[in-house]
């Protein structure tokens, strides 16, 4: 699995990001399947954000 660039992620979606990692390295999980589901916590976290922000 190609490196995953972790800024922007909060610690508690890290350690779901680091296990998705860890997983397809053991072949548990394609590279496509890894990087689909950490786009999905990369959004979800996006959104979370907003709308903690948002008045």
């Amino acid at each position: 699995m190609a490196s995953v660039d972790l800024a922007g992620i909060a610690e508690p979606h890290r350690s779901a990001v680091t296990a998705i990692i860890d997983l397809a390295r053991q072949g548990l999980f394609t590279d496509a399947q890894a990087l689909l589901m950490i786009g999905r916590i990369r959004a979800v976290a996006g959104d979370l954000v907003v709308r903690e922000g948002t008045p």
